[in-house]
């Protein structure tokens, strides 16, 4: 993780940082905030998927990648505020 030198450019490399997951036919993509910006289904999956399966895998797949932001924003943040945990 690259040592960030300010509050400023810790922001900026969080508003392009980009985490996914994958949980089944699910692919989530989220910024550094842990906003959604870009979800693909299989198509194959799709097909033949019942909803409540599908949603599930959607919400799984949005949380993983959620979970991953969140946990590298703190890291980073750990690394330019004196005496937070990291």
């Amino acid at each position: 993780m690259p040592e960030f030198l300010s509050v400023a450019g810790l922001s900026r490399e969080l508003d392009t940082h980009r985490t996914s997951a994958l949980r089944g036919a699910v692919r989530a993509e989220v910024d550094g905030h842990g906003n959604l910006v870009g979800l693909e289904l299989d198509a194959v999956a799709v097909r033949g998927a019942h909803p409540q399966v599908l949603g599930g895998e959607i919400v799984r797949a949005v949380a993983a990648a959620r979970a991953a932001a969140s946990e590298r924003r703190r890291r980073a943040l750990a690394s330019v505020l004196p005496g937070m945990p990291s």
